[in-house]
């Protein structure tokens, strides 16, 4: 009797030990993730300041392009840091994964109407040629994304309330982040206008 719970508390705290070692490696997965993002952005203030002093073949479209790069950059930094506070205060993290994930999923929503409304304003239209077949990929990235946060949560789906569904679900912020970003730098002509 007396070895039946020994084994059954040597299981148990194997279990836990296990669990801890998850929640350890989801916050410093996060925590990678918010620094990158912080890089993202701290970039985002070195081209506004090169930028500045280019003509717009557009007028307005570098400052869309910075509040894009500084919304969706902002949103990677919350997203990444958020869950290590709660996880730091030891919720559990079949709460905190599928949670995170649906808000990130209706932040992304308002978000992605928010930017195709500016690109309107802009470009006169949601789908400009220009910028084609960066939208389609940011749209695909994003129904992926909604997907995989409507899956995380639901116990027993693909991602069963996972860390996993959580890193899908917030994957958009990165990706637009860092394009705008790209696309920041690859419009930069020196001494010339800004495409």
């Amino acid at each position: 009797m007396r070895s039946l719970l020994q084994l059954k508390r040597t299981k148990m705290a194997k279990a836990s030990y296990e669990d801890e070692r998850v929640s350890i490696q989801a916050a410093d997965t996060l925590l990678s993730l918010a620094e990158i993002a912080v890089a993202v952005l701290g970039f985002a203030g070195i081209l506004a300041v090169m930028k500045g002093s280019q003509r717009e073949v557009i007028p307005g479209i570098n400052q869309w392009r910075l509040e894009a790069l500084v919304v969706y950059g902002t949103n990677a930094i919350a997203f990444s840091l958020v869950p290590v506070l709660f996880l730091a205060m030891d919720s559990p993290e079949t709460t905190i994964w599928p949670v995170g994930s649906s808000l990130s999923a209706v932040v992304m929503i308002a978000w992605l109407v928010w930017a195709f409304r500016k690109q309107k304003k802009y470009f006169s239209n949601y789908f400009p040629k220009q910028t084609l077949w960066n939208d389609v990929l940011i749209l695909i990235v994003c129904v992926f994304s909604i997907g995989a946060a409507v899956d995380n949560l639901f116990a027993g789906g693909l991602f069963n309330q996972s860390f996993g569904g959580y890193i899908f679900s917030i994957a958009p912020w990165f990706y637009v982040a860092v394009m705008a970003f790209l696309r920041s730098i690859l419009t930069i002509k020196l001494g010339g206008e800004s495409a």
